[in-house]
């Protein structure tokens, strides 16, 4: 399935079903904001005090993803993953979160972000 700028809501709510998704953002279909809230969510997944395997596996699932944004989205959407990225870049725990990358992310962040 192709994602775009009007079904990346729908497709996330479908592949993360615990992250909340502010309803206003939402409604009025703000995917930076939302995109945002996504790296944040997946930061604080890294950060409990009693991390397991359940935060590492939803950790994995919003890599996914985003590797599927990549994958199958438009320009747009691409754009969006990029934000994520940067994001997650102010993560303290990052290589939680690194290990996780499929290829076109892992590309993505070397391209851009690695230091």
């Amino acid at each position: 399935m192709h994602v775009t700028l009007d079904t990346i809501i729908e497709n996330l709510r479908y592949a993360l079903p615990q992250f909340q998704i502010d309803p206003m953002w939402a409604e009025d279909n703000l995917t930076y904001p939302i995109i945002d809230d996504l790296g944040r969510y997946i930061c604080e997944r890294t950060t409990y005090s009693e991390y397991d395997e359940n935060d590492a596996a939803e950790i994995a699932r919003a890599l996914d993803f985003l590797e599927r944004c990549l994958a199958e989205g438009d320009s747009d959407v691409r754009d969006l993953v990029h934000e994520c990225l940067e994001t997650l870049d102010c993560c303290d725990h990052f290589e939680q979160i690194k290990i996780h990358f499929g290829p076109q992310v892992l590309a993505l962040w070397q391209k851009f972000f690695e230091k």
